[in-house]
């Protein structure tokens, strides 16, 4: 689950920034590894892409999946319309 909860901040599952590496060992990424694609549906293409600047993990966080979320922040603020519904 993605969520934008500001025009520079995203909330999201922490997993998603480890990398498998060899066994049972995974590489947790760092924000200057990290990017964001907004406005399309597609992983690879369309939409505009954002660099992070920063990646807050939950203190408790574990590969269990507890505590699994995290924040985002982004290196530039998005450039997007919100709408209350």
């Amino acid at each position: 689950m993605v969520i934008i909860y500001t025009n520079i901040i995203i909330l999201n599952n922490i997993h998603f920034y480890s990398v498998a590496g060899g066994g049972e060992e995974k590489h947790k990424l760092e924000s200057n590894e990290i990017y964001v694609r907004v406005g399309s549906t597609e992983w690879n293409h369309g939409g505009l892409i954002y660099d992070a600047d920063d990646l807050f993990r939950h203190p408790k966080y574990d590969s269990f999946g507890r505590k699994d979320i995290g924040i985002l922040k982004l290196h530039v603020l998005l450039n997007i319309q919100f709408v209350c519904i």
